[in-house]
């Protein structure tokens, strides 16, 4: 009868450590989601900002461009010269403001990036002393 008892309350050890460790799993797996949530939310963010940034880039070219082949009269390339600077000023300030976000989003990126990856090892060793 005792080898009996003794069977029952390791077996309702053994099932409470399963339940701890499908619990620890599945904390582990809802924090890997968040942080591969995070990632794709800031990779869309860094991708829309590349492209806001290659956009100024291609638009600050073609500026440069307009003022080269611009007439010579001295009256209209006063007008076309202030025009173009001024867009060029705005132009490089949003440029600016772009390198900032970016270099921002790829420090936010390297920093998700680990966190995802520590969380995938933690799941693995989880999922290894389940073995």
């Amino acid at each position: 009868m005792s080898l009996v008892l003794i069977l029952w309350r390791y077996t309702r050890y053994v099932s409470r450590q399963l339940v701890h460790h499908a619990q620890s799993i599945f904390l582990v797996k809802a924090d890997l989601a968040v942080a591969r949530t995070k990632y794709n939310n800031m990779k869309a963010r860094y991708d829309t900002l590349l492209a806001d940034c290659e956009q100024s880039c291609r638009k600050l070219v073609r500026l440069e461009t307009a003022f080269r082949k611009q007439d010579y009269d001295i009256n209209s390339l006063k007008t076309a010269l202030g025009a173009a600077i001024r867009e060029e000023v705005q132009s490089r300030s949003r440029l600016d403001e772009l390198t900032t976000k970016y270099d921002r989003l790829q420090a936010d990126h390297t920093i998700l990036l680990c966190r995802s990856t520590t969380l995938e090892t933690r799941l693995l060793r989880t999922e290894g002393k389940l073995c």
